[in-house]
């Protein structure tokens, strides 16, 4: 039987991540996750356009952790207190658009699942090996490790 709807498999970032199967806590974790970001226009249900899911994916990603990048970047210049993991989460989510329309829980999920997936990478780098060949999300998520290492 055809598939009709897209997976979140089927979308997720790939070329400089390793992603978890399943990419969340569950497959049913990960459905929740994909419900949500179609509620935030982040991707549609059409499995004809997987690769255009694909890149809408990687560009919200990519935005989300650029916007994360820069309140590091904030939190260290401004103050010399570590701001807790999940305190930094909410606030990323409040400054990225499209994550105001998800849960707090599945963002915080989505968030240190994306990291998980450039760490797993880099603890067992495969193809393509070149930074340039990487999805910009595995480019953003390296940014924020490397100027966040306490993330």
């Amino acid at each position: 039987m055809p598939k009709h709807t897209v997976d979140l498999g089927d979308i997720l970032p790939r070329a400089g991540m390793i992603n978890a199967k399943p990419f969340l806590s569950s497959a049913r974790r990960d459905h929740q996750l994909l419900k949500q970001l179609r509620f935030a226009d982040v991707v549609g249900k059409s499995v004809k356009k997987r690769r255009e899911h694909r890149k809408l994916l990687d560009e919200a990603l990519t935005g989300m952790l650029t916007t994360a990048a820069l309140l590091a970047g904030e939190k260290t210049d401004d103050e010399e207190e570590v701001v807790p993991f999940l305190t930094f989460v909410e606030e990323v989510q409040a400054r990225t658009p499209w994550a105001s329309k998800m849960s707090a829980s599945v963002f915080l999920d989505l968030f240190a699942a994306v990291l998980g997936a450039r760490v797993a990478w880099k603890q067992n780098p495969r193809e393509p090996f070149a930074p340039e060949e990487h999805c910009t999300t595995a480019t953003a998520a390296q940014q924020l490790l490397d100027s966040a290492p306490a993330i």
